[in-house]
């Protein structure tokens, strides 16, 4: 069963009033004692924010792009920010979104970090109000992805209401287009996943038209890139295609999903805004340098070492300054499914 998020919200306010009759005071007639010379008191010590002295540091934390690579270069990269910051950093590779999502959400713990995280996972963060957006990544391919809920012609008129008591196709359980995405249009129209009847495994998304074409799924998810793609093709093919056969007269578009970004760095709410600019302004001039943004991918030439280091780390591309308000759109359509997103983070 879908679980929904619940924020609960408890306020209590005390009023504490006094009132009563102040008699007249006669003031006492000063006496001849010396006044005592008031002592200073001790200075009361303050927490140290994270990051601002070595026993403190702060943890930045990454699932790498090319994780053997990476394993060569977290050294160097640890060394160059904590060079350019104003802060003590240690840098931390994982294996998976899981690990990333609760270095952010666990600051409770003494260790405040930040993490680059996949969109799924930024949205939990975010969601659970422990992390917020700082940098996104842009990619060759983009910022993130959209995706589509697509639905067989015969649901035209009521789209999801029916479909839902039909089967839908997906590729596997941990595949986000068909099986996440889907999942996510359905709790926003206040479906569980008790509500859906049928789940029916297929290879790939050339099963999955078919199986729309036919009727055999009622509903399936992929890219909107994938889907254009198709359709695309089919446009484009010489073979002859009967009106009445081809995708557009058999297959719609019932949803479509906010951009999914690929990568966010994700900052623990528990970090200082000074921080957290230093630690920005410190990622953004290392992506600078190493020139990231002009290196082809298929290109054979060598890379620079800095180059090499920030595409074993974070892929081709570059970074780009963002807040939870660009998110806003994605946000709003994740908490809309009511799906525990910290469950989703793996």
């Amino acid at each position: 069963m879908r679980m929904r998020w619940q924020f609960l919200l408890f306020f209590s306010a005390i009023f504490l009033a006094a009132c009563g009759s102040l008699e007249a005071i006669t003031p006492a007639p000063p006496t001849a004692t010396s006044t005592p010379i008031s002592t200073e008191l001790p200075p009361i010590a303050t927490a140290i924010p994270a990051g601002f002295n070595e026993e403190n540091p702060i943890q930045i934390v990454i699932v790498p792009a090319d994780p053997d690579s990476a394993e060569d270069h977290v050294e160097a990269f640890e060394d160059a920010l904590n060079e350019l910051t104003d802060v003590e950093i240690t840098v931390v590779l994982v294996e998976t979104q899981t690990e990333a999502y609760t270095a952010v959400c666990s600051a409770a713990s003494g260790t405040v970090s930040a993490a680059w995280v996949n969109g799924m996972t930024y949205a939990a963060t975010s969601l659970n109000r422990c992390g917020t957006a700082g940098l996104r990544a842009d990619t060759p391919d983009g910022t993130g992805q959209t995706g589509v809920l697509l639905l067989n012609m015969e649901y035209e008129d009521n789209g999801i209401d029916d479909a839902i008591e039909e089967t839908l196709c997906r590729i596997s359980v941990d595949d986000f287009f068909s099986w996440i995405l889907p999942v996510l249009f359905y709790g926003a129209e206040d479906f569980t996943l008790a509500d859906i009847v049928e789940i029916d495994e297929l290879d790939d998304n050339d099963e999955i038209l078919e199986s729309l074409m036919d009727n055999d799924c009622a509903a399936a998810g992929m890219s909107e890139a994938a889907w254009e793609a198709y359709l695309d093709a089919e446009s484009d093919s010489e073979e002859e295609i009967d009106e009445e056969d081809t995708l557009e007269a058999n297959i719609f578009v019932a949803a479509t999903s906010p951009e999914i970004p690929y990568n966010v760095f994700s900052f623990s709410g528990a970090m200082t805004l000074d921080a957290l600019q230093d630690i920005q302004s410190a990622l953004l001039e290392l992506d600078e340098e190493s020139g990231r943004s002009e290196i082809d991918p298929e290109s054979t030439d060598e890379l620079s070492p800095d180059a090499e280091m920030m595409v074993a780390l974070f892929g081709y591309g570059s970074f780009e300054a963002v807040d939870d308000g660009d998110m806003q759109e994605l946000l709003d359509f994740m908490q809309d499914s009511g799906i525990n997103f910290a469950g989703l983070a793996d």
